[in-house]
């Protein structure tokens, strides 16, 4: 007996000695009892299932039976009658309880009785029931929000179509439920589910996809560990294998799950492979190696009482000795391989008719109680509610349906506009909401709305996501929806839109963790169904993955940009200079005609050595900007610019003198969050450029600025010659130079300075006016009141 169980019995014990006690309460504890061990003692399940109920009807509660407490009995029963395969009583319970279910209003019980009934009708091969009870099932699930439970359901709903061999439709039902046992974090059920979505997958002939579910469940198999799963995952890929004609991979897979399934002492599992290896050996006319495998298999077969697989391993020991010249042991399984499929045949044939008749008998009685039932003054309430349970399960088959032309239209095209826009085209559509955004993650943090739809202003593109509100603090640090059908009563609550009553924001996480976030609002209270938030995860779940899928192909292709700019960079900037070093060094060699003075030496020398430095500038910008495009991840920290600048002016300290520069800077600078060492390298850029393009002698100032969206802006102003709007536009773009920059100037070090601050999550900016000087800016997250007060 378990722990919880003797818990229970102990809880019951004193409750039933009490006289004071509530006989709900008994009730109840009867039936946690009766749960707790149904499948363990059955039979005292049943006594105390049946005990709950006679107590939850009489005595005490004779006159106000306790409806719930008597469903709960009642579904009870129906499995115990289930175990021992008494179909008839079980479905006759599973009625009754179905309909006590109902008169208490209880959802969670309901959808038992559902999954229950629709497993049941599976077993009695009434499959179009199965998949009408299945569904339902699954609505009424989404309905109570019952997560795990619509998880069971999908299940179920894919086994039925799979027993009818609709395959694409029980991959569709099944790859639903695996998502929910992942978002639940139901790694067990997760990993049993795509075992079964891997063989669905084989039956549609998608080999590929096939063996990336096994192996995934195989992965989860042994990570949990759940070495039964591990065994019949190995089974699996190996039948994969096998049935895209690799028979040296399909062979070892089955092999290995052999000898996992000994150590388990999984006879089932163990026989089917050794089965499997002879089947495979008779196909490739390995006969000595198929004999032994085949005998083995049959042997188990027989002890476990398994008649369908051993009448395959008579046929496939008919087969091997057949093509080994052996005809009178081959015609000796031939005859053993036809008693046990007639025996088979039989007593399946038998067994189906009883099993239709039994389905076939309850549900008569079902129906002609239920139009009994319906002949009162309710009648028309009745309808109503039947039609409200058709109209809800065509929703949710239109939400299931709207789900699958998304996945289409976003998968069509890669371009992260033409994401967002059918993403959230797609989610005001599902939920009739007034205006929505959404707000997509930057790599310092900051969520930016990027894409609007509805009476969200085109303005707010652009804007970080209001976290002052919980509500979206919420969603960002913990990702779960969060729901909310009285904006104004609610100061955590932050409305993009004056009338919104309803909103809802979901997080969209993927792989790489938090996306973003997808907002909607609604004027109506009731905006936003319970029904509908599950499609809203579900949608946000495909976003996510659309988004990255978007990011990777964006970045690709601007990767494969710069390596095609980096490559002519190369070619020209360092070219340049090394063509200037060969000649002068040619120069220094000299010949026996001509030799060189030792002034023309020393100054063909100097000449090398500053292309030398030239070329060496050039490397080390470019191993800047790899370093900064490689890293991942970038630990902020608080930055004071001052001692910053005191390091870059001494770095800068000869071509400050050589220009006879005037530097201005404020006596105190703001506080900000970077990475010290990067922007560094941003306030040496900016100032070189100030001192080499701007005037003669050159004046240059420096300023920050607060900025109302949170962000710090930090700027230098030349006095040089500006620029035109069109040199303005190329400036940042990597691997370009404008005709004033020779070297390092506007261009290679432009496009290190703005990867650095993106990646910081700030922007950088130009403003200029040709005669009037230039201002070169950048941006950075403002430190926070408690950073600056710390400090």
């Amino acid at each position: 007996m378990s722990g919880l169980s003797h818990n229970l019995e102990l809880q019951f014990a004193a409750l039933e000695a009490d006289p004071r006690s509530d006989p709900h309460r008994i009730v109840d504890v009867l039936n946690a009892l009766a749960r707790e061990l149904r499948f363990i003692d059955s039979a005292r399940s049943a006594a105390y299932s049946q005990r709950a109920y006679d107590l939850a009807c009489s005595g005490p509660l004779a006159s106000a039976p306790y409806a719930r407490g008597m469903a709960a009995s009642v579904l009870l029963l129906s499995i115990h009658h289930y175990l021992l395969g008494n179909y008839r009583e079980t479905l006759a319970r599973l009625f009754d309880a179905q309909r006590l279910a109902e008169a208490c209003g209880d959802l969670a019980l309901q959808a038992e009785v559902l999954l229950n009934l629709a497993h049941t009708y599976t077993i009695l091969g009434d499959l179009p029931v199965a998949l009408e009870v299945a569904l339902q099932a699954v609505a009424k699930c989404q309905e109570a929000g019952l997560r795990q439970e619509e998880a069971d359901a999908f299940n179920k709903l894919g086994i039925v179509h799979g027993k009818a061999g609709r395959h694409q439709q029980s991959l569709d039902a099944l790859q639903a439920s695996v998502a929910l046992y992942r978002a639940i974090g139901d790694q067990s059920g997760e990993a049993v589910l795509l075992n079964d979505i891997a063989v669905t997958q084989k039956a549609l002939a998608d080999y590929e996809n096939a063996l990336a579910s096994a192996h995934q469940s195989l992965l989860l198999a042994r990570q949990i560990p759940l070495d039964f799963l591990a065994a019949n995952a190995l089974c699996t890929i190996g039948e994969i294998y096998l049935a895209q004609g690799n028979s040296d991979q399909a062979l070892a897979h089955f092999e290995q799950s052999i000898a996992r399934s000994r150590q388990l002492d999984f006879k089932y599992l163990e026989m089917f492979g050794l089965m499997s290896c002879g089947q495979l050996h008779v196909q490739n006319d390995h006969v000595e190696q198929a004999l032994p495998c085949l005998l083995a298999a049959a042997e188990i077969a027989q002890a476990i009482d398994t008649k369908p697989e051993l009448y395959q391993c008579y046929q496939a020991l008919a087969e091997a000795y057949k093509r080994q010249g052996d005809f009178a042991t081959a015609l000796a399984y031939h005859e053993q391989y036809h008693a046990v499929y007639q025996t088979v045949f039989n007593a399946e044939s038998d067994r189906r008719i009883s099993y239709l008749q039994i389905a076939h008998d309850t549900e008569t009685a079902q129906k002609e109680a239920e139009i009994f039932r319906l002949q009162n003054v309710e009648l028309e309430q009745e309808i109503a509610r039947r039609r409200q349970s058709e109209a809800e399960l065509q929703r949710a088959h239109d939400r299931l349906l709207a789900l699958r032309h998304v996945d289409i239209e976003l998968t069509s095209r890669l371009e992260i506009g033409h994401v967002l826009a059918v993403a959230l085209r797609s989610a005001i559509q599902l939920s009739s909401a007034e205006g929505g955004g959404i707000w997509l993650t930057e790599e310092a943090g900051v969520v930016r709305l990027a894409q609007r739809a509805g009476l969200y202003p085109e303005e707010l593109v652009g804007a970080c996501l209001p976290l002052d509100g919980d509500i979206y603090r919420q969603v960002v640090q913990h990702p779960h929806h969060v729901l909310t059908t009285d904006s104004a009563a609610e100061s955590a609550c932050v409305a993009t839109l004056a009338e919104t009553c309803a909103l809802i924001a979901i997080p969209l996480v993927s792989s790489q963790g938090l996306v973003g976030v997808l907002t909607l609002e609604s004027t109506r209270p009731d905006g936003f169904a319970s029904a509908n938030v599950h499609t809203f995860n579900l949608l946000g779940a495909r976003i996510a993955v659309a988004v990255d899928n978007a990011r990777a192909h964006t970045e690709l292709e601007r990767l494969v940009a710069e390596l095609d700019a980096f490559a002519r960079t190369v070619a020209h900037d360092l070219k340049s200079p090394l063509t200037t070093i060969m000649g002068y060094s040619y120069l220094l060699l000299g010949d026996n005609l001509t030799s060189p003075s030792e002034a023309e030496r020393r100054e063909n020398a100097q000449i090398i050595v500053e292309m030398s430095e030239k070329m060496n500038t050039i490397i080390d910008a470019l191993l800047l900007l790899s370093k900064v495009r490689s890293t991942a991840e970038v630990t902020m920290e608080n930055v004071n610019m001052a001692p910053l600048i005191r390091d870059v002016r001494r770095r800068l300290a000869n071509l400050i003198d050589a220009y006879q520069a005037d530097m201005k800077e404020p006596a105190r600078w703001p506080l900000a969050r970077g990475y010290a060492p990067w922007i560094e390298e941003v306030w040496s850029n900016y100032l070189s450029n100030a001192l080499k393009y701007g005037g003669r002698p050159p004046v240059i100032e420096l300023g920050a600025d607060a900025q109302a969206d949170g962000m710090v802006r930090f700027w230098v102003r030349d006095n040089g010659p500006g620029l035109s709007p069109e040199e303005q536009a190329q400036l940042f773009v990597p691997f370009t130079r404008l005709s004033q920059a020779q070297v390092e100037g506007h261009g290679l070090g432009l496009s290190i300075v703005q990867r650095i601050i993106e990646k910081l999550g700030g922007q950088v900016g130009i403003e200029s006016t040709p005669g009037a000087g230039s201002i070169f800016s950048f941006t950075l997250p403002a430190a926070s009141r408690s950073e600056k007060a710390d400090r």
